[in-house]
């Protein structure tokens, strides 16, 4: 008979390298995420690791989504569907900066329908607030500017090509779903700031 859960020295290994992977750029922040999501499914409710898995996935408002269902279900760790069913939203997908932008504290949120202070904008250490102004730097607590992060790190940002991309993709989302939306600082907004040295 199939254990219904990994032991913990074997979770505890697992957490480990993902970790490892992660911190070394070895794994995307959307990679780290699924781990644990797997993970959390793979450990009894008492497993430490587990329970770090748990946290971290609930801090970031992630929701397991299907694949991982069928995944976790076809190796024996969970049995019934009703406890992992997802909420029917679109899944909410990250970006955490590299560490050469030294913006790695900030993740953006590509599906995120909320407009302030900018599409898109950072969460600090993924958090709901303080909120970062991805165009100008400016770091709000709810509406008030509470500080400012440097240009530098601002250019550095946009002059990386992955964030660039998610930053398209987070735009286009937000033109599909809110077609009427008229607070765009440019009349193109899929005319994003210009790379600078």
């Amino acid at each position: 008979m199939m254990a219904k859960y990994l032991t913990y020295k074997s979770t505890r290994l697992f957490l480990k390298l993902s970790k490892i992977c992660y911190l070394t750029g070895s794994l995307s922040c959307s990679q780290f995420m699924e781990r644990l999501a797997l993970l959390r499914m793979m450990c009894s409710p008492k497993n430490p690791s587990g329970i770090y898995a748990e946290r971290v996935l609930s801090r970031e408002k992630i929701e397991l989504n299907d694949v991982w269902f069928d995944d976790a279900k076809k190796i024996g760790v969970i049995e019934s569907s009703e406890e992992f069913k997802s909420n029917n939203e679109p899944p909410l997908l990250y970006f955490c900066s590299a560490p050469h932008t030294a913006m790695s504290h900030w993740t953006f949120h590509k599906c995120d329908d909320d407009f302030f202070p900018s599409i898109p904008h950072g969460h600090l250490q993924g958090k709901s607030q303080p909120k970062l102004d991805s165009y100008n730097g400016r770091v709000y607590q709810k509406e008030n500017e509470i500080r400012q992060e440097s240009r530098d790190k601002i250019i550095k940002l946009w002059n990386d090509e992955k964030f660039r991309e998610f930053a398209t993709q987070s735009i286009q989302y937000y033109l599909d779903k809110h077609p009427t939306y008229k607070g765009w600082r440019v009349e193109k907004p899929l005319r994003l700031p210009r790379r600078r040295k």
